[in-house]
């Protein structure tokens, strides 16, 4: 097997796994932002969190339609579903935790940088497996609360900084994360191509034992029948020799 088809291979087990991962993140999501929601709601205009919540449930429908597809075979997967849909949760989440911030109160801006710092290093653990696609998610979703302390005086702007640090951490972790991943499915295929490889030896060692078998019977089947046809003109010379004798 070549690189580039192992690397196809890769690729394709990566896909597959994102695949699988999919619909705990789509219920995850869900469930996350109606938790939030149900927090917020006592302190930010309630047709700005409908709104939220509405794309976000309407981003999440278009994602299940998509998976839905791929498994009638009706869509080609590929990664660009992927990128593009954890871009826009990204700029969901980002967009959401700016203006929730605009309200200025010391509780909405602990809850909801909370919120969102937590949906970043959870994404490194479940979006992980295609770092392009942490990356689509990470950074417009840290971008939004990075801008909003950013544009304060003061210890605000350490804040914003921060923020950043740890944007840079986590998309650090999640390279290094996929670089772990791919090597564990690339020894994995190597493992099943060697298995492979010794069971097709195997079964071609027992064929050419068998024929070898087989050979050798035939064999012996030739040599017991010529030894028979030789012994018959040998046993009528010796007797015609006895008969030439027994006359003299």
């Amino acid at each position: 097997m070549t690189r580039t088809d192992l690397d196809q291979r890769i690729f394709a087990e990566q896909l597959r796994l994102m695949e699988k991962q999919s619909f705990f993140i789509i219920a995850a999501t869900l469930a996350v932002v109606l938790m939030s929601v149900g927090a917020l709601w006592p302190f930010l205009p309630h047709n700005m969190l409908i709104l939220w919540v509405a794309l976000i449930g309407l981003l999440n429908i278009v994602r299940l339609g998509v998976l839905w597809c791929w498994h009638r075979n009706i869509l080609q997967k590929h990664i660009a579903y992927y990128i593009i849909s954890s871009g826009f949760s990204g700029l969901l989440w980002g967009g959401g935790g700016y203006f929730f911030l605009q309200q200025g109160t010391i509780e909405i801006t602990i809850f909801v940088t909370l919120l969102v710092a937590s949906a970043v290093v959870v994404g490194v653990a479940s979006l992980s497996t295609l770092s392009i696609v942490y990356y689509a998610f990470s950074i417009p979703s840290m971008t939004g609360i990075s801008l909003h302390f950013l544009a304060l005086p003061g210890i605000n702007k350490y804040i914003g900084g921060t923020a950043i640090l740890y944007l840079i951490i986590n998309m650090v972790f999640s390279r290094e994360i996929q670089n772990i991943l791919k090597r564990s499915i690339m020894l994995r295929f190597q493992n099943l191509d060697l298995i492979n490889q010794l069971q097709l030896e195997k079964a071609e060692a027992i064929s050419a034992r068998e024929e070898a078998v087989k050979n050798s019977r035939a064999k012996k089947k030739f040599l017991a029948a010529a030894s028979h046809d030789l012994r018959q003109p040998l046993n009528a010379m010796g007797f015609f020799i006895e008969s030439l004798q027994q006359e003299q």
